[in-house]
């Protein structure tokens, strides 16, 4: 049974939530549908929220005080040259090292999929997934070396596919 809700603001404006569905998504007034499970102190505003209308999937860069939608982009590739962290809100990333480089990959959301590829060898690329199943670490070794990964809430992230990468 739909049930009527509060009013919701992110950053680019003030959006009413008109009910939720059958399986906790929260349909907004805006033809937007978003999955906001219940905490404590509210709504837990972690996530990624997909634009019914458009198609268009947004990831949440906010706490759960606050919201900052930015758009997910699976056509664009993130691309790291350096050591750091390979982002939610592309879903390929591109390693192109000029040396060895030790990577972290933090949390998605329930069924996110994350694809990293090295396309540049200069050295060793680590990477290490905050929370993850089945290996510690991912080292892409040479040029080609790729994973597709996909986020599951009770397990981390799991390598569905490799190839060539080295799981320790």
């Amino acid at each position: 049974m739909p049930t009527t809700g509060t009013n919701f603001f992110p950053s680019t404006g003030s959006v009413r939530i008109a009910l939720t569905d059958e399986f906790g998504n929260v349909i907004l007034a805006e033809g937007t549908a978003a999955n906001l499970p219940s905490a404590a102190s509210g709504y837990a505003l972690g996530g990624e929220y997909l634009a019914t209308d458009t198609g268009v999937r947004y990831t949440n860069a906010g706490s759960t005080t606050s919201c900052s939608f930015v758009p997910f982009s699976p056509g664009t590739i993130q691309t790291l040259a350096a050591a750091g962290a390979v982002n939610l809100t592309t879903l390929t990333t591109r390693i192109d090292s000029a040396g060895a480089i030790a990577l972290t990959l933090a949390d998605g959301v329930s069924g996110q999929i994350k694809i990293i590829v090295m396309g540049t060898d200069g050295g060793d690329a680590t990477l290490t997934p905050t929370t993850k199943t089945g290996y510690t670490t991912i080292t892409f070794n040479d040029a080609g070396d790729g994973v597709v990964l996909v986020f599951i809430t009770t397990k981390g992230w799991i390598v569905c596919g490799n190839n060539g990468a080295t799981l320790a």
